[in-house]
Order: C-alpha cells, then sequence, then structure tokens
C-alpha cells in the first residue's frame, strides 16, 4: 500500500472523503498535521513546517506522497515540502502564481484577456486618494472589489460603491492584513522565487488588488488536473449564490451551463494553467457567467481540488475528487469514475445569517442528525456553530455573512433537491437570538438557462 500523508485533514473528510478512496483503492493514509493545526491564523507557520518535517523523517516506511486539499497556508507548505522529500507536486512557484492575485491576473491577461476583469494595485501604505487615482486609471469604476493579494475564503474582501467605503474598507483591511500578511512573508523566506518588481511591494502580503465587479448571477468552478502536460477537466460545478447577496446558497454538480459555456470556461481554463506552468497537480477556477450578455468572466485560480466539491462528486460519480490528488500524490495519471454514484445531481448547501450578529441557542443533537441522514440516504451535515455562541466570534468567513451549517445531499433532479434541503432545515431546527436564518424560496435560487 502507498502510504500518502495528508496536510489538513479534518474529522468530515477523513470520514466521507478519504475512508471510501482508501477502503476501494488501497491508499494508506497517515494525518500529517490536523486541519487545526494548519489554519491561517497559525501565524507560527516557520513551527509548523519545522512539526511537519519531523513527522516526515521519523515516519518508519517510505513516504510515497503528500496532499492537501486546504486553503493558505497549507497550499503554499505542501510544495514547500514535497520539494524537500523529493515528492511529486507541483512547483512552489507555479502555486504562488496561482495564489497571488496580482502576479496570477498578469498572467492570465497575457493569454486569455477577453475573461479577465481591469484591475490595479493597491498597497495599504498609499493615500487613499492617490490609489483612487491610479484604480480610476486602470479603468476601474465603482462598484469594484478590493481584495488581500492573498487571502482566504473571501476575508478582507469589500465591494467599494463609494470613495467613503474604499477608505472605510482600507481601514479595516490595515487592522487586519497581518492576519496573512505574516505567515505569507515567513514563507517565502523558503521560496526560492523571484516575485516580478511592477508588482512587489515592501512588506510581503500587505498589498491588495483592485478590480471590476464581475459578479453576476451565473457562476461555476471548473475543476481539473495537469499530469505530465497534459490537462484534463474532470467537472463543473455550478455555484448559486443567495437573492440579492454576494455570499453563495449552495454548490451543485454536475453544471447545468449550457454546453457551449462549459466549452469555453474549458477552453479558457486549459490556456491560463499552461501559461502559468502548473502540472502534476490538481486545481480548481471560478468564473461568472452574464446570459444577458454572454461574457465569462475569470474570479480566482485555486492550486488545489475544492474540498466544498468532494461530496458531490462522490453521489454522482460514485468517486470524490481526492481520488485524483490522491493518484497525483504518488505520481500516477489520475482516474476518475463518471456517472457511477447514486444520485442524477448533488450540492453542498450552505445555510446562513445576514444579521450584524446573534447568539445560537439551539443546534440539532446526535439523535436528529442522524435521524435526517436516514430519511434522506447520502445526507451529511457538518455543524459550523455551537451552542452558547456569537455569530461574531467565527473567524472563517466572508465579510457579509455568518455560516450556521453545511449540508450535503443528492437527489433525482433539482426540484427535489431544493424541497429536501427545505425538509432538512425544518428538522435540524437550528435557532438564533436576536435573528433569522435566511432560507431563500427555491424559484429563487432554481438555474433557469
Amino acid at each position: 500500500m502507498k502510504n500518502i500523508f495528508v496536510l489538513g485533514n479534518d474529522p468530515f473528510n477523513d470520514r466521507y472523503n478519504l475512508r471510501p478512496i482508501s477502503v476501494g483503492y488501497g491508499y494508506n493514509f497517515h494525518n500529517l498535521l490536523w486541519w487545526n493545526e494548519v489554519q491561517v491564523e497559525n501565524h507560527d507557520v516557520e513551527a509548523t513546517l519545522a512539526e511537519a518535517r519531523r513527522r516526515l523523517e521519523c515516519f518508519d516506511d517510505t513516504v510515497d506522497g503528500l496532499l492537501t486539499f486546504y486553503d493558505f497556508p497549507a497550499s503554499l507548505l505542501a510544495p514547500i515540502l514535497c520539494e524537500e522529500f523529493s515528492l511529486p507536486s507541483p512547483s512552489v512557484e507555479a502555486v504562488l502564481k496561482c495564489e497571488h492575485k496580482l502576479w496570477s491576473r498578469t498572467l492570465q491577461q497575457e493569454v486569455v484577456p477577453e475573461v479577465v476583469p481591469a484591475f490595479a494595485p493597491v498597497p495599504l501604505d498609499e493615500a487613499p486618494e492617490q490609489a483612487w487615482r491610479r484604480i480610476a486609471d486602470a479603468g476601474i469604476s465603482p462598484p469594484f472589489w478590493i481584495k488581500p493579494i492573498k487571502g482566504v475564503l473571501g476575508q478582507l474582501a469589500f465591494r467599494i460603491d463609494s470613495m467613503e467605503t474604499f477608505v472605510e474598507a482600507t481601514e479595516k483591511a490595515a487592522e487586519k492584513i497581518e492576519y496573512f500578511a505574516k505567515p505569507l512573508k515567513t514563507l517565502m523566506k523558503h521560496i526560492r522565487v523571484e516575485i516580478p518588481e511592477s508588482f512587489r511591494d515592501g512588506d510581503a502580503g500587505r498589498m491588495f488588488i483592485a478590480e471590476n465587479d464581475i459578479m453576476v448571477p451565473h457562476a461555476c468552478t471548473v475543476e481539473g488536473y495537469r499530469f505530465n502536460g497534459r490537462t484534463q477537466i474532470h467537472g463543473i460545478v455550478d455555484s448559486i449564490r443567495f437573492p440579492d447577496h454576494t455570499a453563495f446558497h449552495r454548490y451543485q454538480y454536475p453544471s447545468k451551463l449550457p454546453q457551449r459555456v462549459q466549452q469555453r470556461v474549458t477552453d479558457a481554463s486549459t490556456r491560463v494553467i499552461e501559461k502559468i506552468g502548473f502540472d502534476d497537480g490538481a486545481f480548481n477556477i471560478e468564473f461568472f457567467w452574464s446570459p444577458d450578455t454572454d461574457a465569462i468572466s475569470l474570479l480566482e485560480i485555486n492550486p488545489r481540488i475544492s474540498q466544498s466539491h468532494s461530496p458531490q462528486f462522490q453521489m454522482v460519480d460514485g468517486d470524490a475528487n481526492m481520488k485524483i490528488i490522491a493518484d497525483l500524490a504518488i505520481g500516477h495519471d489520475p482516474s476518475l469514475v463518471h456517472g457511477s454514484g447514486e444520485f442524477a445531481i448533488a450540492a453542498k448547501f450552505m445555510l446562513r445569517c445576514f444579521a450584524k450578529d446573534a447568539l445560537v441557542t439551539r443546534t440539532p443533537g446526535d439523535a436528529e442528525i442522524e435521524a435526517v441522514m436516514r430519511q434522506f440516504p447520502g445526507t451529511k451535515v457538518k455543524l459550523v456553530v455551537h451552542l452558547g455562541q456569537q455569530l461574531s466570534q467565527q473567524q472563517h468567513v466572508d465579510s457579509y455573512s455568518w455560516e450556521i451549517a453545511e449540508i450535503y445531499m443528492g437527489a433525482k433532479n433539482e426540484e427535489s433537491l431544493l424541497n429536501q434541503f427545505r425538509q432538512v432545515v425544518e428538522m435540524l431546527d437550528f435557532r438564533l437570538e436576536g435573528a433569522e436564518i435566511e432560507l431563500p424560496d427555491p424559484q429563487h435560487v432554481t438555474l433557469n438557462y
């Protein structure tokens, strides 16, 4: 059996996604570091790196591969470790080109300019008036977004409607940017990559990027991998937002986008991933599509699979997308079954609240969750909050909503999927003091193309 180490494992993914692959294909997964040991708030990434090295060196059998499905800093720690231990992996430089938003946008613009929005650097130490003028000179006008050049899960991303909101956002960003900047600066010491001078900031990670607002109602994520110079797309997942919000309601697979649109995002993904020089690894690339103009816009590139899509692939195809990264981790050409799952359609639902804050006064117990799983086979429930918690205590959230739970479900069609989801929410009976959980009408979140 091949020994594959998992950087940033967690009980949910270990039980539902990795264990079936281990049983079905004979992979021997080992937890190198648990998810809470590689969280971005752990600023001592030097110690994290040292501990990971120590555990690999102490292993008394062969180390055949290493993988991660987590965001920064795990996404950068993994290729650093793979390089040190001579394990299959994309290069550190290629991963950084995906993750450094300004560098990535520059490379994207060279090969797929038609899908790249106008963008400009925003150094946090620059006077707001000067930054505002440069943003305007780049062809960017309100509403637009500012984001850290390296962020996580939409944190510190702000929608800008005026000079006033720009100043307010940059002030908030300056207060919290060390959350990302400090670990990035530390890891850059281990990366033998020269970032182009044209957009290098004086202190790694303290620069933001401004981008034209490309968020139209229809979004999708292209999941793929590149092995030995060959790019393969293994699935496209639709990302459906809440009505009148930027936050996502669910990730639904397979995509319902028109085939011509799916082909366009596939072609754009292939061209940009080849330009970056990304190889021997998995990726996901997020796009927006406007049915009115038929325009496609690329949001961002992630140098990993999306763990949020893993149960959907499992329910529809029969294998989680983690099978792809397990194969790649040991240098094998990946294989993934298609259409062999129990359901025709599957989704990850994000149960959310959009209030400023609220107190969690009730969460479902084990018996209630088990009852849901019995009534709706294949359903998985992951609690994000706990009893007595103030929602404002959450850390890994976007700038405009709180997440209550993640619910994975499969069904025969979209109508059944949405109806069953509402039944599950009623059965779980979450309760908040001072706010309501957002549960949109199915007709407002049904995909109609």
